[in-house]
């Protein structure tokens, strides 16, 4: 669950470092959307851990 949590957190920092590129340099269209898209994607893994059905963090059974 840690290495989980890592990840998403990762995945904020490049989220910011990409947000944070047009106020230093130009942005292409193509850069947009992929921001776009990653915010989207972060933001539905979020909402699956607030609502209990990420299988990132579900428990593991030991059968």
């Amino acid at each position: 669950m840690g290495d989980t949590l890592a990840s998403y957190g990762k995945r904020i920092t490049n989220l910011d470092s990409m947000a944070n590129k047009g106020v230093h340099s130009d942005v292409t269209a193509a850069e947009a959307e992929q921001c776009v898209i990653w915010s989207f994607m972060l933001a539905a893994d979020l909402l699956r851990i607030s609502d209990g059905t990420s299988a990132d963090l579900a428990p593991v059974n030991d059968f």
